[in-house]
């Protein structure tokens, strides 16, 4: 029995070092500990697409634009999907049924006659429910 003990002992006092060794410092980054729980592809941001972070100046302005006229189209009744400043398929076919119902070329893309026409039949009420 004391034999026993003294090689349980003599275990635990080597494995414990191994075991607090192989434990996390707490000095990694957040990107860090994501990558290592989880496979994330060396560019791709662990939040998605969606994120503003380290962007291009001039994408803020588009992505701005395509979030108003998501807004837009909600308000006046089309469905363009989730309001996230991204010009997805939803997006493009709801502004497509916007030009359809007014009269305009059936593009998809936010020109600036559908600009014009879509903000002008906004309701002024809609504009603070943002």
């Amino acid at each position: 029995m004391r034999r026993t003990l003294m090689i349980c002992l003599i275990a635990a006092l080597v494995v414990f070092p191994l075991m607090a060794g192989a434990q996390p410092s707490g000095t990694m980054t957040y990107e860090e500990e994501q990558t290592k729980r989880h496979l994330i592809l060396k560019d791709a941001h662990p939040r998605g697409p969606n994120t503003s972070e380290a962007r291009p100046s001039e994408a803020m302005p588009q992505e701005n634009l395509v979030r108003d006229a998501q807004v837009a189209l909600r308000d006046t009744g089309y469905e363009p999907g989730r309001i996230d400043g991204v010009m997805g398929p939803r997006t493009q076919a709801a502004i497509r049924e916007f030009q359809t119902s007014h009269g305009l070329p059936q593009t998809g893309t936010l020109d600036t006659t559908t600009q014009q026409q879509l903000f002008a039949a906004r309701t002024p009420e809609s504009s603070w429910r943002r």
